[in-house]
C-alpha cells in the first residue's frame, strides 16, 4: 500500500515538471517516466553487480535525480532532457572502477552518452573543449 501511495506522489510530481518541458498531452507521461526510472535502476544494479562495482543508489534517489534533471539542458550539449532522450551516466565509468552511487551518476542525453563512451567526465570535457578550438571543417 505504501509503495502505491509513493508511486502516485511521484506520478504527480513528474507530471508537473513535464508540463513545463512539454507542450503536448501528458496522459501517459507519468507512467512512462516511472517505468523508465524503474528500468534504469534495475539495469544499473545488474550491470554494477556484473562489473563488480558498488551500487548504493536507491530507487527514491534515482527518482529524485530524474525529477530534478528533467527538462533541463544536458550538461554537455544543451539538449533538453526528456523521457525520450535521457540516460543515466557514470561520471567515472564502471569500466574504470566508477561506482553506481548518487555522487557518480548524472542525467545526460543519449547522444552525449554515445559520444562520451568510456571517457571520464573530466576527460570528456577536456576533449570537447579542445574540439571547440578546432576548425569547423574538421
Amino acid at each position: 500500500m505504501r509503495e502505491a501511495s509513493n508511486r502516485q506522489q511521484w506520478l504527480d510530481r513528474y507530471t508537473k515538471v513535464a508540463a513545463l518541458a512539454h507542450k503536448r498531452k501528458l496522459s501517459n507521461f507519468g507512467a512512462r517516466i516511472l517505468k523508465k526510472v524503474d528500468n534504469c535502476t534495475g539495469s544499473l544494479r545488474a550491470r554494477s553487480k556484473k562489473q563488480g562495482v558498488l551500487c548504493t543508489i536507491t530507487l527514491e534517489e534515482m527518482r529524485e535525480m530524474v525529477y530534478v534533471g528533467y527538462g533541463t539542458p544536458c550538461p554537455y550539449c544543451d539538449r533538453i532532457l526528456t523521457v525520450a532522450n535521457f540516460v543515466i551516466d557514470h561520471r567515472i565509468p564502471m569500466s574504470k572502477g566508477g561506482e553506481s552511487t548518487p555522487e557518480n551518476l548524472q542525467m545526460i542525453c543519449r547522444t552525449s552518452n554515445g559520444v562520451k563512451g568510456s571517457l571520464s567526465e573530466e576527460h570528456f570535457k577536456t576533449l570537447t573543449t579542445w574540439l571547440d578550438t578546432q576548425p569547423e571543417e574538421l
